[in-house]
């Protein structure tokens, strides 16, 4: 017996077009993993955000974060203080005893 093809996987375009067509505030994203036929709708999700990552696309609601500004030449950046550490806790040593026959 032959084995079947697996079918091929759905393109970016189809994937982005299974969560235009069911937009109406909230993606579903059990919808858009049934269309797709993806595992799960936490696997869309997933696959949504790594493709927001490829395209270096953010959300409004979540701002990147952006590094600390680097020192002009000539000055200097502030350094934090070293916390300081409590010394550690130092074994007891057990008393031998010492049995007598």
């Amino acid at each position: 017996m032959a084995k079947e093809a697996a079918a091929p996987a759905v393109t970016e375009e189809q994937f982005f077009m299974a969560i235009i067509e069911q937009l109406d505030g909230k993606v579903d994203w059990k919808k858009v993993a049934e269309k797709c036929d993806i595992v799960s709708a936490g696997a869309a999700n997933k696959r949504f955000s790594r493709l927001k990552v490829k395209y270096g696309v953010s959300d409004s609601a979540s701002p990147k974060k952006t590094a600390a500004p680097a020192a002009e030449e000539g000055e200097t950046m502030p350094s934090k203080k070293a916390t300081p550490r409590k010394a550690a806790n130092k074994k007891r040593k057990v008393e031998e005893t010492v049995e007598e026959d």
